[in-house]
C-alpha cells in the first residue's frame, strides 16, 4: 500500500485499461450489447468460486 496517492499527472501519464461496461446505444428494438459483466465478476470474485 503506497504511503501517499500519487500526483494527479500520474494518472494521465499511466495508460490505464479500464474496461468500458456502460451499454452502448442502441435502437429501442434490438437488444442490449455483451458489456463483459462476466469479466467484472471473474476479477472480482473469480478466485472465491474456484
Amino acid at each position: 500500500m503506497p504511503r501517499k496517492l500519487p500526483d494527479p499527472d500520474y494518472w494521465q501519464r499511466q495508460a490505464f485499461d479500464f474496461t468500458a461496461f456502460r451499454p452502448l446505444p442502441t435502437a429501442m428494438d434490438e437488444p442490449c450489447q455483451h458489456i463483459r459483466v462476466d469479466k467484472a465478476l471473474d476479477i472480482l470474485i473469480g478466485d472465491k468460486l474456484r
